[in-house]
């Protein structure tokens, strides 16, 4: 085996130029506030999404509960309505034997 074949030991050639340190902070932090402005966005689409989700969630229960009061109170006036004279009469306190005169 011959010595020429043989590698010398030298150093390998730098990929990336020695900056300075300070030139890298400056890219770290670009970034950084970059990366921290999108997410403080997605938190306050999050917020406003979920305060819109509950005001429509609070609407329509309130909304399913005016119409369950509207419908009830509807049947019952239709009940007191169409009952027969005798049982109105009863209600409104008149004796009973005016009804089955």
């Amino acid at each position: 085996m011959s010595s020429a074949s043989i590698l010398t030991p030298t150093p390998p050639p730098e990929l990336y130029p020695q900056l300075k340190l300070d030139f890298w902070m400056q890219k770290i932090n670009k970034i950084s506030a970059a990366l921290n402005n999108e997410v403080s966005h997605y938190q306050a689409v999050a917020k406003k999404y979920k305060r819109a989700k509950t005001f429509v969630n609070w609407g329509a229960a309130g909304s399913s509960t005016l119409s369950a009061v509207f419908f009830w109170h509807k049947l019952w006036l239709s009940s007191v309505y169409c009952l027969p004279a005798c049982h109105l009469a009863v209600l409104a306190g008149v004796s009973l034997s005016l009804c089955l005169a």
